[in-house]
């Protein structure tokens, strides 16, 4: 039985944390802005309609002018992205 690692159960709260917070609770107009919100590797282990969905919730704290770097590998949401930062290794 597979039961994951301390650091998948650990994940999963803030996911869906920051999926509440982009979901009109606190994005909506007139709400606080310029709030960062940085993502390390946030589709790991996600369906490819759950990326989706996050895609779009990461799209609406953008539109409420808050900050979301994003550390990531999946090549759709590096397609989403205002600007890319490549820090791949040399070669």
């Amino acid at each position: 039985m597979h039961r994951g690692s301390p650091q998948d159960r650990s994940v999963e709260p803030v996911r869906c944390s920051t999926c509440r917070v982009a979901d009109g609770h606190r994005c909506t107009a007139g709400t606080a802005r310029n709030t960062p919100y940085v993502l390390d590797e946030p589709t790991v282990g996600l369906h490819i309609a759950d990326v989706e969905m996050l895609l779009r919730v990461l799209h609406r704290l953008v539109a409420a002018e808050n900050s979301v770097p994003v550390i990531e590998r999946n090549l759709d949401v590096i397609a989403e992205t205002d600007r890319v930062v490549d820090l791949g290794p040399a070669t």
